[in-house]
């Protein structure tokens, strides 16, 4: 039999590891149904961007905690935008959940983590008109969708989540005559994103201090 090329070092790793699969599974039977209500498998499976691999490297999109079992109720580690971490399995279960085995051992969200090296750099400076703005908990476990033209019926881009930093063009905004708002975003990628109803306090998108305070 061909021996697999991912063989993690320490023995009572492999232990703690098939331990925390266990758990998963275990937890997975209990969960109610409306821990996952309106996310559909599709949804799910769209957010998997690539296939992965155990013992890959995994780069962090934004903040994040790592998490005893596969939900988010106790916190046993943290990872930090940019940082790595270390898959344990070759893909997400249904929710979207995955085992690393670095910088400690517990489970994240694979929709935050991208292939290492790939996570695009915030600009240090940011010139006149352009405004940094940051998800707020509006956007949910789904994200905001980013479109390629102002308009809900456009070529999806990417999703940004909560906390996520964007780069708003400030002069360059549309508004429909419905009261709605889109911004122009020139990162993570340019395209639109849907502001909000500014006029009745209905907006996704907020100043990234405030929201840190307020969180």
């Amino acid at each position: 039999m061909k021996k697999s090329r991912y063989r993690h070092p320490l023995l009572t790793c492999l232990s703690v590891l098939c331990s925390l699969s266990a758990t998963a599974t275990a937890t997975a039977a209990v969960v109610p149904p409306t821990a996952t209500s309106g996310v559909t498998t599709s949804e799910v499976t769209n957010t998997t961007r690539y296939f992965a691999q155990r013992g890959e490297c995994r780069e962090a999109r934004l903040d994040t905690f790592i998490y005893r079992s596969p939900d988010a109720d106790t916190r046993v580690g943290s990872v930090r935008r940019g940082e790595t971490v270390t898959l344990a399995e070759d893909r997400p279960d249904r929710r979207g959940w995955i085992a690393v085995s670095q910088p400690t051992i517990g489970f994240v969200e694979e929709r935050i983590l991208e292939r290492c090296g790939v996570t695009p750099s915030l600009p240090n400076q940011v010139r006149p008109g352009v405004a940094q703005l940051c998800v707020n908990e509006r956007a949910g476990r789904n994200g905001l969708q980013i479109y390629e033209s102002p308009s809900f019926n456009a070529r999806p881009l990417e999703r940004a989540f909560q906390n996520e930093r964007l780069l708003v063009n400030t002069d360059d905004i549309r508004r429909e005559p419905s009261g709605e708002v889109w911004f122009r975003i020139s990162f993570p990628v340019n395209g639109w994103i849907p502001y909000g109803f500014p006029n009745v306090g209905v907006v996704n998108l907020e100043n990234c201090e405030l929201l840190r305070l307020r969180s």
